[in-house]
């Protein structure tokens, strides 16, 4: 039985930021998409990751 959470406040809060200055200016047009895609590679490992240890999200 999965784990019940009663908290109304979450117990971890990540925000990720991005330098889309900084990536515009070395990949161009295309840079805003790859931070994007990045950021979502890195939500997506951290949503598995907290699935297998049973954590919920």
């Amino acid at each position: 039985m999965p784990p019940v959470f009663t908290n109304e406040y979450p117990a971890l809060t990540i925000f990720l930021t991005s330098n889309f200055g900084k990536i515009i200016q070395k990949y161009g047009s295309r840079g805003a998409r790859f931070a994007i895609i990045d950021i979502g590679i890195i939500v997506e490992n951290f949503y598995l990751v907290s699935t297998a240890l049973d954590l919920g999200m």
